[in-house]
């Protein structure tokens, strides 16, 4: 996979500007944790790389067409149990290796259970789950640490660079203990009307 390289994004909604004249790279095969406060444009940024918003001025190369995401909503199919929930994206993961994961994340005892049963925490451990097995090129990750406690945040953060090493990862938070509990490199985003600190 090639590097994934943003040049002069530009993106209002209304009369608010997002993003101004944004740009950045983001390594092939490394995790990059983008790191601002509420409303700086990080959720934005990553829906455009998603292609599920588009840019008003500006340039994005390099995004595969196989990628995976944690969304700051779970997106989760509520009938279904979590196995059933990762197995929905990776059919052909055996029984044995998908236990693995969920007993990774400690999440085996309630593999069965329909996902709308469990606590937000272990929903948020499935998202993470689905999304990592999915196994595409690039993982964006949003805030993919929202309702965990420390404990949990430091096991599920150590699983997360165990399976991502060698892929490209892009993970945006507010908090910097999340980014050294992830490593990779770090991209500062301040609001729009400030500019951007590369």
């Amino acid at each position: 996979m090639e590097e994934i390289l943003v040049r002069g994004l530009c993106k209002r909604f209304g009369e608010k500007v997002v993003l101004q004249d944004f740009s950045a790279r983001f390594t092939s095969g490394q995790t990059t944790c983008v790191m601002g406060r509420s409303g700086c444009g990080k959720t934005t940024l990553l829906n455009i790389l998603m292609g599920f918003v588009s840019p008003d001025a500006g340039q994005v190369t390099g995004v595969p067409s196989h990628l995976s995401a944690v969304f700051q909503e779970d997106r989760l199919l509520d009938g279904f149990s979590a196995r059933a929930n990762i197995a929905f994206v990776r059919p052909q993961l055996t029984a044995k290796l998908l236990g693995h994961h969920l007993e990774a994340v400690g999440l085996a005892q309630d593999a069965g259970r329909p996902v709308r049963e469990l606590s937000g925490g272990m929903r948020r451990r499935v998202a993470i789950l689905r999304a990592v097995l999915a196994d595409g090129d690039l993982l964006l990750l949003d805030e993919p640490f929202k309702g965990l406690d420390e404990a949990t945040r430091a096991s599920v953060a150590a699983y997360l660079r165990a399976e991502t090493a060698g892929r490209t990862v892009i993970m945006v938070t507010h908090d910097p203990d999340e980014v050294a509990l992830m490593g990779g490199s770090l991209l500062k985003m301040e609001p729009a009307e400030q500019g951007q600190e590369l």
